[in-house]
């Protein structure tokens, strides 16, 4: 069991329970849900060609090229930064290819253009990964919505998923650090104190705000943190 989930189950679930023979049924039927939403984004990465995953997920420099900035493809430079996007396709494509996991320039330009993004390179990390399996598999299902659409719903269920999870996050830390700091300031253990309360959350999401801050200013991108 993560830390995390022993947060919620020990200071945000009894509290929502009108019985406690419940809690047995809440528990288990929880973790039974959620081992199906990690059997779902396992299957949704699986299903993905190895190619076109490590092409995704492997960073530029170990393909041996540097992401050209996708941002400016709006400016005067754009047709410099498509020769680039084009020449780090054909790069990436051979390297990936090169390691066993065979997959064309085509493949991965025809992947982007599904999805509806200039490129597939350099989006590391789980989110996108997800997302275009989930398109992958929804396309199947309901054909005359494209791929663009059911990456986009992915992105943004997944973002809902995560804000939803840190705003349950905050609110325990919150009553937490309520909880602690009466022990030294006795007037603060009032739930009902408005003044409590804003002082108890600004500390619960100074707390978030550090971790982000230190992601911002860390030259490893607060890998430390």
């Amino acid at each position: 069991m993560s830390g995390f989930h022993a947060l919620i189950a020990s200071g945000t679930t009894p509290k929502l329970l009108a019985n406690e023979t419940d809690a047995r049924y809440i528990g288990y039927g929880a973790m039974l849900m959620e081992s199906f939403v990690a059997i779902m984004a396992l299957v949704a990465a699986s299903i993905i060609e190895p190619g076109l995953y490590f092409a995704m997920n492997t960073p530029p420099a170990a393909l041996g090229f540097t992401m050209p900035n996708l941002h400016e493809l709006s400016g005067s430079d754009a047709a410099m930064i498509m020769a680039q996007l084009k020449a780090a396709t054909v790069h990436a494509a051979a390297t990936v290819s090169s390691w066993g996991f065979i997959i064309s320039p085509a493949e991965i330009v025809q992947t982007a253009k599904d999805i509806g993004e200039h490129s597939i390179l350099n989006l590391a990390g789980g989110a996108p990964t997800l997302a275009v399996g989930i398109a992958y598999v929804f396309q199947q299902i309901i054909p005359a919505a494209d791929m663009g659409f059911w990456y986009h719903f992915g992105i943004l269920f997944e973002a809902l998923f995560i804000l939803t999870a840190l705003d349950a996050g905050t609110r325990s830390g919150r009553f937490m650090l309520q909880d602690l700091l009466a022990n030294f300031i006795p007037v603060l253990k009032k739930t009902d104190s408005l003044i409590a309360g804003f002082i108890a959350t600004a500390g619960s999401v100074g707390l978030w705000g550090y971790l982000l801050y230190q992601g911002v200013v860390d030259p490893l991108g607060g890998v430390k943190s």
